[in-house]
């Protein structure tokens, strides 16, 4: 994560309670399946949220940051990769407007891993 966070051209954004750190979330431009910059596409790469403080809208909040920053950048769309079996995180995506592509993959666990995509009012 170190060389993603150096990386110009990736956004983190960081929820804050107090002085404690209770969110963040990461994207960065987003690649075809050949590896090509996609000038449209921006990839997020990571949200989390501590559990503590989950249920009070810090993962949207996280998302609608981040899909501003994507429109603001000229991106038309915003996709990610997450556990097919993260019930949690699906209904997160779903109410913050992401759609299953009908893609799958599986990680070298086994897990398998759906990619879901959300476009921007550009």
């Amino acid at each position: 994560m170190g060389a993603k966070l150096a990386d110009a051209d990736a956004l983190v954004v960081v929820a804050i309670e107090g002085a404690d750190v209770v969110g963040m979330a990461q994207a960065e431009p987003g690649r075809a399946d050949d590896g090509a910059l996609d000038p449209g596409l921006c990839h997020v790469s990571m949200v989390f949220v501590d559990p503590g403080h989950w249920v009070r809208g810090i993962g949207g909040q996280l998302l609608d940051v981040v899909a501003e920053a994507a429109r603001t950048r000229g991106h038309q769309r915003l996709q990610l990769w997450t556990g097919a079996a993260n019930d949690r995180a699906l209904r997160l995506y779903h109410r913050n407007g992401f759609r299953e592509t009908g893609r799958t993959h599986r990680l070298a666990t086994g897990e398998p891993i759906v990619q879901l995509t959300r476009d921007l009012d550009v």
